[in-house]
């Protein structure tokens, strides 16, 4: 599923994009200070807007090494195809001491990464995080970044 919507909070603007079938990467014009807030699952959630299939936050996958990051990562359950969705996230602290509060819709669709995912044997680690996905993901997002077709069969 792919999802490319712009959103707007009272601190920041940023965009989600979805990365395979289980994962949403959010990016903020602002680098937030990866602590506990941030990495507290409770600090984020997902609404149906209109259609079909909740969905909830599993975890964060943050930076290992960052202690300031641009993106979001959160692991989620599966979107379904259609579904208009809504992250609300914060209160985050950014870093110049701000707290950041915001909201960014999206809807489920299916993505490349996906695609490719499926095809992976299910004994390779493909969960959000893993090496394997990561690597996968960086080809797929680069290649919609430059012009590559969302209805490209793989």
């Amino acid at each position: 599923m792919l999802l490319l919507l712009f959103g707007t909070g009272p601190d920041s603007v940023f965009f989600a994009d979805m990365v395979g079938e289980d994962a949403i990467l959010i990016t903020l014009d602002q680098e937030l200070v990866v602590d506990a807030a941030f990495k507290d699952v409770s600090n984020y959630s997902v609404q149906v807007i209109s259609g079909v299939g909740e969905v909830s936050v599993r975890r964060v996958i943050f930076p290992a090494t960052d202690r300031t990051t641009t993106q979001i990562l959160l692991s989620v359950d599966r979107p379904v195809e259609g579904t208009r969705y809504r992250v609300t996230m914060g209160p985050l602290r950014s870093r110049s001491g701000v707290l950041v509060n915001g909201v960014v819709d999206f809807i489920g669709r299916r993505t490349k990464l996906g695609s490719m995912l499926q095809a992976i044997p299910h004994h390779w680690d493909t969960s959000p995080g893993a090496l394997m996905r990561s690597t996968l993901a960086a080809i797929s997002i680069e290649d919609d970044r430059i012009g590559g077709s969302r209805k490209d069969r793989l």
